[in-house]
């Protein structure tokens, strides 16, 4: 089941206008469970379902990589960057070990 999207209004109306790109590093939401807030990110519910389906986005998201090292216990190179982009995100932004993201990603 999907959460509420009644706050994500200015999205809908910013993807309907054509926007390319959305950085989701400064979005939080509460998921269904009701569990603490989750970085946006990070959250593939967020990225996949909402953003990209619900929502039927078909623009860029963009995220900060720095931002989810606060986020995500990944002790290993390359894995915060592999998370960012298995759970739907783009582009990466200052991505802090690219070489190592792409060996954890084959």
């Amino acid at each position: 089941t999907l959460p509420d999207t009644t706050v994500f209004y200015p999205y809908q109306q910013l993807i309907n206008a054509g926007v390319g790109g959305i950085l989701t590093a400064n979005l939080h939401y509460t998921t269904p469970t009701g569990k603490q807030p989750l970085p946006a990110n990070i959250a593939q519910l967020y990225i996949s379902e909402i953003i990209k389906k619900k929502l039927s986005y078909q623009g860029l998201l963009f995220t900060e990589v720095p931002l989810l090292q606060d986020w995500v216990d990944k002790p290993r190179p390359g894995e915060t960057e592999a998370l960012a982009i298995q759970v739907g995100n783009d582009v990466l932004i200052d991505p802090l070990n690219l070489s190592a993201t792409v060996r954890t990603l084959k």
